[in-house]
């Protein structure tokens, strides 16, 4: 929808909708909303006077106000969950239930005072004292808080359980989803809300077995998934970890599985170098000393990390042959980056370095020959002054 001149008169003007929901239909921020409005000369609803005309826009016909009694009276919702109905903020909301005198009695008053969240005793049974869930838990499955439980508890005379104690009932949650459906601490910790060291100790505590005491060495993996497992691992390149992840297991469970089975596991080294590492940038890279090395693993002339110097490799494609240990790649213009073929040649050490000393010498002549043309100079120009 377009900031418009119209569009912003109808619904800031005509319609009154909060600024909020104004901004939500135009897709914009409120500063950006201020801006157009300061632009088209539109005045603020409390200079003129229009803000003050119908305080209530909303809740004037019978049915809000009927739907309105029905929230707040009979089903007892929250004052937030009331205001996201009628897509208003709880101000606005707060001057609707004092204008009604929907807050007469004791009860409301106190629900208005603390916004205590009234729950019904069938959940309560059910989750508090049939299935024994912890706390954290009733929380999340009532959206309250722990003052407007402990109310609701008291209400229907339904006793508190111990600190750290729960249900018989648990034991049989605990059960099921550990042994029957095989499930990782993880995803029964977020189950149930609590923490993966308190399942541990709860396990112990309802003495239940560890799936590792019952196998004894067997996998908890059926065996027809051997092939897939063994297809994962040996061609796609999968780590144990990521395997697991899968199978909703840890990585050991995997390890132990393709032990039992006799399949060959990767060293550290074949499984994070060359194209598996995080750090792989096409096996190509420059170092410090200005040469180019490139990810070539099985040549003779390899490194630790199965790299090797470009210009070897340019240099046995130009020759035909592979080069000797004895033989030095020598760069004529002196660029050690520039790899062309023409650019390359294969020297012995003796003449590499005889090379080397015929450069510096005539380096050294040459610097020899600069100083005398400067001492030259400086002399001419004392004679002048």
């Amino acid at each position: 929808m377009i900031l418009s001149e119209e569009n912003i008169k109808k619904f800031y003007c005509e319609d009154k909708l909060p600024i909020k929901i104004i901004c939500k239909k135009f897709g914009c921020s409120k500063s950006r909303l201020l801006k157009m409005r300061k632009r088209y000369n539109i005045l603020n609803r409390e200079n003129t006077g229009l803000h003050h005309t119908k305080p209530f826009r909303y809740f004037q016909t019978k049915e809000d106000i009927s739907k309105l009694k029905d929230l707040f009276c009979n089903s007892k919702l929250s004052e937030n969950d009331i205001a996201k109905e009628f897509h208003v903020s709880c101000c606005t909301l707060h001057k609707a239930i004092r204008r009604e005198k929907l807050i007469g009695n004791l009860e409301n008053k106190m629900r208005s005072s603390r916004r205590q969240r009234i729950l019904l005793e069938k959940d309560l049974k059910k989750y508090y004292i049939q299935e024994g869930l912890p706390w954290k838990h009733l929380l999340k499955i009532f959206h309250c808080n722990g003052s407007s439980l402990k109310e609701n508890l008291k209400k229907y005379k339904i006793k508190m359980r111990g600190k750290g104690t729960y249900h018989k009932s648990l034991k049989n949650i605990l059960a099921k989803y550990y042994l029957e459906d095989k499930l990782p601490f993880s995803i029964i910790a977020d189950h149930l809300g609590i923490s993966e060291n308190s399942i541990s100790s709860y396990l112990k505590k309802f003495n239940i077995p560890l799936r590792s005491s019952l196998n004894k060495g067997k996998s908890i993996i059926s065996e027809n998934e051997y092939d897939r497992i063994r297809d994962l691992y040996l061609n796609k390149k999968y780590s144990p970890n990521k395997i697991g992840k899968y199978y909703h297991t840890s990585q050991e469970v995997i390890r132990r599985f393709l032990i039992n089975h006799k399949v060959p596991l990767r060293n550290l080294s074949e499984s994070r170098t060359g194209e598996l590492s995080n750090q792989w940038k096409g096996g190509r890279r420059k170092i410090a000393q200005g040469y180019i090395l490139v990810h070539a693993p099985f040549h003779h002339r390899a490194m630790k990390t199965g790299y090797v110097f470009e210009h070897i490799l340019i240099a046995e494609q130009k020759y035909g042959r592979p080069l000797e240990k004895m033989e030095i790649v020598h760069h004529l213009n002196g660029i050690k980056d520039d790899n062309r073929p023409e650019n390359l040649v294969v020297l012995n050490k003796s003449d590499h370095h005889a090379l080397l000393i015929s450069k510096e010498d005539s380096l050294i002549r040459r610097i020899k020959e600069l100083e005398e043309e400067n001492s030259q100079l400086k002399e001419t120009l004392n004679n002048r002054c």
